[in-house]
Formats: structure tokens, sequence, C-alpha cells
């Protein structure tokens, strides 16, 4: 069919406004939804392509495969159908702005970083592509968007997965009427040395060499293999006989030329494996906002049940910025973690407890002393023999309850120890000075149960005491 007339009603509800774009096989057009009114672009097949059933399928495979990727940088389904002559239609959100190949057309080369990024973003939505098996196989300038969000930053929006291969068997459209040797799907200049001898074997590898070549042309405004015809870019393809980046800039650092060349390879296990391992080549050179579509390219490709690693390492010893834990804008800046102390009620339980010991043990000592020195005022100190330095004078002492724990230094309550009373206070001989000498250790009792009362070491009973003489009891009364 030709375009649609403007003013056309399509379908009862779409308003042509006007023509966008058309191609060899199908045209899109400009319609306005009469009950949303909204602006939406529609996706025709021309009738002559009715006539090939490969492009019909090709067609409805393109809208399946756009409706499973859910990423916001591909063109949003809205709605398909069929129209009265029989010419399938897709229904697409309206994307304002300008495809990459009219941007360096316009612009030029694009400064290292604003062109790793925009290769970034259009990986976001292949890594998602490649997670549901679907392969582009059509990557090229001309199919990335370069539209605007809200806020007026840049988004990629990748178009036309019409000849996308599926390796979902569960597929209803088998592979076979897709991917015939014979016919040449894709564009020349950045198809991938396997996809010109056969389109049936590619995999995630021929979208990175395309991606690869659309990066060189960003960056120097050409594409990296020039040739008249198919047979010319093969040869160069297959010979590895590419454009020198060099040669358009020599502000281009040597590492970014290895990652533009690893892409490029011939032989595809000289490739990047998959798209996270190309992410984390180019995240040196993207620019800070780039950090969330290099996170989710990276989770959406880690193995099932696997965590991105914290912070991303480059084959060069850089490391990037840390991802995010969660999908975040691309304004937003990655937190640190927080550190978490150690209560303090689990620190160091034991030294707490000596220093309450030794609090405790001065405690009862000087209790003791001021018991002693009571009862030798009071005449009640039991006089032992001069001749005997193991003789002593008991004294018993009340028990001393413990002081609170301080708020600062917290132990254990107070349950869960009890400390017995002091043991006998030994004095030696008759004290003309009114000291009292100390033996030994006082020990500290362990037992749980409390005591009720104080006990006295038992100690043997001293020798009988010496005849008292006069001298003796002088010496007494003075």
């Amino acid at each position: 069919m030709s375009a649609p007339d403007n003013g056309t009603v399509l379908a009862g509800k779409y308003r042509v406004n006007k023509l966008l774009g058309e191609g060899g096989m199908g045209l899109v057009i400009e319609a306005e939804h009469l009950q949303l009114e909204q602006r939406v672009a529609i996706k025709f097949l021309r009738p002559e392509a009715l006539a090939h059933t490969s492009l019909v399928a090709r067609f409805a495979r393109e809208a399946r495969a756009m409706t499973r990727i859910k990423s916001e940088h591909v063109a949003r389904v809205i709605d398909v159908g069929t129209l009265e002559t029989g010419a399938p239609y897709m229904v697409m959100e309206y994307l304002e702005g300008k495809d990459l190949e009219a941007v360096v057309a316009e612009r030029g080369p694009q400064p290292i970083d604003k062109a790793v990024d925009l290769v970034l973003q259009a990986s976001e939505a292949l890594a998602e592509a490649h997670t549901l098996g679907i392969i582009h196989r059509d990557l090229k300038p001309a199919n990335l968007f370069l539209t605007t969000r809200a806020d007026g930053s840049d988004c990629v929006k990748v178009l036309d997965f019409g000849i996308s291969k599926s390796r979902d068997t569960g597929s209803s459209t088998p592979d076979v009427a897709l991917t015939q040797t014979a016919s040449i799907l894709g564009s020349p200049m950045y198809m991938a040395p396997e996809q010109m001898l056969s389109a049936k074997e590619v995999d995630v590898r021929t979208d990175i060499w395309a991606l690869g070549t659309i990066l060189f042309e960003l960056l120097t405004g050409s594409p990296p293999f020039p040739g008249d015809t198919i047979e010319e870019l093969r040869a160069r393809m297959l010979t590895g006989k590419h454009l020198e980046l060099k040669a358009f800039r020599d502000d281009i650092p040597l590492e970014l030329e290895e990652v533009v060349l690893k892409c490029m390879q011939t032989d595809p296990n000289n490739r990047f494996s998959d798209l996270a391992e190309l992410a984390t080549a180019l995240a040196p050179f993207a620019p800070p906002d780039a950090i969330v579509s290099i996170d989710r390219i990276r989770r959406l490709l880690a193995p099932k049940g696997s965590d991105a690693p914290a912070s991303i390492a480059t084959p060069y010893g850089r490391t990037a910025v840390a991802p995010s834990g969660s999908a975040t804008p691309r304004s937003a800046t990655p937190q640190s973690v927080p550190v978490f102390s150690t209560p303090v009620s689990a620190r160091a339980p034991a030294s707490s407890k000596v220093r309450w010991v030794g609090v405790a043990v001065a405690v009862l000592v000087l209790a003791a002393l001021g018991i002693a020195v009571l009862s030798r005022a009071d005449g009640k100190a039991v006089t032992g023999s001069p001749a005997s330095p193991t003789a002593s004078t008991v004294a018993v002492a009340e028990p001393v309850p413990a002081p609170p724990p301080s708020a600062a230094d917290p132990v254990a309550p107070a349950s869960a120890e009890t400390i017995a009373a002091p043991p006998p206070v030994v004095a030696s001989g008759p004290a003309p000075t009114g000291k009292t000498g100390l033996s030994g250790r006082t020990p500290i009792a362990r037992d749980k149960t409390p005591r009720t009362s104080p006990t006295t070491e038992q100690t043997a009973p001293p020798p009988p005491p010496p005849a008292t003489t006069s001298q003796d009891l002088f010496n007494t009364r003075k």
C-alpha cells in the first residue's frame, strides 16, 4: 500500500497526520489516537510484501520481541492489528528526536564519554533481549533513536527487531523461515563475518560486533569497514582490514581502542563473551550517570542465584564506581554502606568483672580493719601468746553489699554471682600501735546461692596460755 492520505482514519481510531519514513517492504506514519488524544507511530507492510510469508512472519516476530522486552530503551508497542486490505500494522509510542545516523551526520564525531554512554544505553536493551533468547542482527546507527526524557536527559531507543532471531523453541514461528542461509539479513557495513556467511550461525557475539562498529563510527564519524560492494566489505572483515581510530583523532586512549578492536575480532571466540564483559570494559570511559546502565546489564546477565560484584574491575587495572543494590535514577550517587558498632553490652565482660572484684576486695579489707580497731578500743580483742607468731585474733565482719553498677561500665546482673563474707582477720600478739595485720588473700565465693549468715574459717585451737605473773599484770595495766 502507498502512504494513506493525511486525515484518513485507520482501524476506526487512528487519524493519519503525516508520513515519517518508508522502506522497500514497509512504511511508518504519524497518527493520533482519537479517544486518547495521543500521538503514535504506526508501521505497515506494503501489499507486495504480503506475498512473502517470511516477511509477514518477521513483522509478527518484531511485535512479539518488542513487547517482551520491558526496558525503557526499546520503543513500546501499544497495539497490533490488520487493515481491511489484509496488511498487518503495529502501533508504537511516538518518539521525538533523531537516529544516531542523523546525529553523526549533523554533529560529526561525538565526545568519548558521550559515545560510550549511547552504546551502553543500547546495550542495556540488548542485554534484556539476550536473556530472552533474542538476537537483534540488524544493529546500526539508523536503528538507534536518540530521544529525551522528561528531565531533558538523553535516552537511546533500539528500533527494528524485524529480523531478530529467537532461540525460544516454543515460538509459534519456526526460525527456519526467517534465517535462510541464501538471504542477506542485516546491514552489510555493520554485519559480523559469520552473519554474512550464514544468517543462522549467529549468537550474542554477533550483536557485540555491531556495537563495536557503531562505537567506532560515533567516535570517528565513519564506519570501520568502508566498501562499495558486499564482496569488498566481506574481504575487509575477514582479513581485519579496518580503518584506524588514530587516523581520525589522537585523544582516544589506547585502552578504549583495544575495547573497540576486541568487539570487531573476526573470530567470535576472541570477542567479549557477553554484554556484561563489554560494559565492564567501557566503564572507565563512561560518564558517571552510565553506572546505572552498567549495573543493570551486569545484573541481567549475572548467573541466577549470584550477586553482581560490589565494584566493577576493568581489564586495565582501574575500578569503576560501585553499583547500587537496586534500580536507581541515572543521576543518583551510590551510597556508602553503614558500619554498625559492636553493642556495648557485648564488649569485654571479663575485664569488667575483674575490676569489680578488686573493688569488692578493697571494701572488705577496709571494713575488716575498722572492725578490728573498734574491737581493740572496746577491750574485746583476744590476746594470743607472744611466743606463737601464728596465733591470731579472729574478728568477723558483716557482709558488705556490692556497689551499684555504673552506666559507663555495665556488668552482669547481681544475681549472677554472690560475694561471700570476708574471711577472718588475723591480728598477731599485743598490738601496742593499734594496727591489725592481715595474712593471706581474701577468697571470693562463687556460690550462686546467697548466704544467709557469715561463716568463719575453722582454725586449730590455740595452745593453753602460760601462767600469769605479777609482771604480766603490771604490763597489762600500763
